[in-house]
């Protein structure tokens, strides 16, 4: 009788330990998503504030998103109509002449052109 009872104390705490583990790691886990949540909060948040930023520029144009710069030189994409600074797809208003169809690296990987 007395092995049966501390056979059956031993369940019990090992029970208890397995529900302790059990709750420890429901709590880890509830503060790794709070914690993925508040990253994805701060995300949007800068985010939103980029996209207001570009809102208050006006239309923004290449890859490197900013304002239309009348000084620059710019080449068109034949495919997708984006315009893009020459400096920023490494081509100067030389070798701008001289190109007759430009297809921005977007579209080539797509079009495979």
């Amino acid at each position: 009788k007395q092995l049966e009872r501390e056979e059956e104390s031993r369940q019990a705490k090992l029970a208890l330990a397995a529900e302790r583990r059990a709750e420890e790691q429901r709590k880890r886990e509830e503060r790794e998503e709070e914690r993925r949540c508040a990253e994805v909060r701060r995300c949007v948040e800068r985010l939103v504030k980029q996209l207001e930023r570009e809102a208050e520029q006006g239309e923004l144009y290449c890859i490197c998103r900013k304002p239309y710069n009348p000084t620059w030189f710019y080449i068109s994409c034949d495919t997708c109509g984006d315009w893009f600074h020459g400096k920023c797809v490494g081509i100067n208003a030389k070798q701008g002449s001289r190109i007759v169809e430009y297809v921005c690296d977007a579209c080539s990987r797509t079009t495979g052109r």
